[in-house]
């Protein structure tokens, strides 16, 4: 009998050991894991983002661009209205390098345990800009509570005035080349009000914003036909870039033009062939209904070019008639359409 108890009690501390010894071994095999997830940008960079070339991303085919404002006055409002506009072209992809505290804690769970280790390739997909659009707020004129007595009635009349100029100048970030600049003035005068608030100096800036980035655009990237339905073109512009009832002109393009100096392209002949009608907008895209016959065979190259017209001047001075009938002083230096 105490044979058998000796036996039982030998077998017992066999399995005890055994059974601790599989659990020692499995909580180190976990530590082992868990402390081989936990990486860091030094080890990762030599293996894991140098393949990450290998990883397909989402293409866009656009030019990459970033935009820096060096107004003095309110640079936020300016920054603000210009990206609004140049993102609402759709022609170019907007880089952000704002919210950089964001991005690092966001960078430092990606490299940690707890992601999944193709979430640290895509560190690898950050894109550098092929632009820098610099945009500048100039002569910026604030007039409040302007009173003005008639004398036949002693009626007061209450106005208050805004005017400024807003300036973009695209560069081209490998060489510093500028390739494009272009002014547009706005001006505003309120008749009751005692003062310009800034949901109205934000007003002005988006409207003269968005003329500035259509006219950058159309000489980079002109609006061009991409189908041809009798009297109706489908246009490759679409919600922010066009609006529906908008007055347009078709063009028929031409040889191109070099500089016999340089060999410089000098970009290529248009021909006005018709004019016609923004009648819907889509996200992507716009249809044009023609208002005049079109002159043009059916396989010609087609762009569309929005066309100028004068606004009634906002107030009786010089630079009030200048900002309100929205004279541009563009210059172009990109001709590779």
């Amino acid at each position: 009998m105490l044979f058998h108890l000796r036996l039982y009690a030998v077998r017992f501390m066999c399995v005890l050991c055994l059974t601790c010894g599989v659990a020692i071994a499995q909580v180190q095999q976990t530590q082992t894991s868990d402390e081989s997830r936990v990486v860091t940008l030094d080890k990762i960079m030599p293996e894991e983002l140098a393949n990450a070339r290998d990883i397909p991303a989402a293409e866009s085919g656009r030019r990459s661009i970033i935009i820096t404002s060096t107004a003095k006055q309110y640079p936020h409002a300016v920054l603000e209205a210009i990206e609004q506009a140049v993102v609402a072209s759709h022609r170019f992809d907007v880089l952000s390098r704002s919210h950089n505290a964001v991005f690092d804690r966001e960078k430092l769970f990606v490299t940690g345990p707890n992601a999944l280790r193709t979430e640290v390739q895509g560190l690898a997909g950050a894109s550098g800009a092929d632009y820098v659009l610099i945009v500048d707020l100039q002569d910026l004129v604030v007039k409040n509570n302007i009173r003005e007595v008639i004398k036949m009635t002693d009626e007061v009349i209450i106005t208050s005035k805004l005017s400024g100029t807003l300036r973009l100048r695209m560069m081209e970030f490998t060489s510093r080349k500028i390739k494009w600049t272009g002014t547009q003035a706005f001006a505003e005068t309120i008749k009751g009000r005692t003062e310009i608030t800034t949901d109205v100096l934000a007003k002005n800036l988006s409207v003269a914003a968005r003329k500035l980035a259509t006219n950058m655009v159309e000489t980079i990237f002109p609006i061009r036909v991409v189908r041809r339905d009798g009297n109706m073109l489908v246009l490759n512009r679409g919600e922010g870039a066009i609006m529906q009832g908008e007055q347009l002109s078709v063009f028929v393009m031409g040889e191109e033009l070099r500089d016999p100096q340089s060999g410089e392209s000098l970009g290529r002949l248009e021909n006005h062939v018709g004019t016609g009608t923004v009648i819907e907008v889509k996200g992507r895209y716009s249809v044009l209904r023609l208002t005049s016959a079109l002159s043009a065979s059916d396989n010609a190259q087609m762009l569309v070019r929005s066309q100028l017209t004068k606004e009634a001047p906002a107030a009786p001075n010089r630079q009030g008639d200048a900002a309100a009938e929205g004279r541009e002083r563009n210059r172009s230096l990109l001709t590779d359409y």
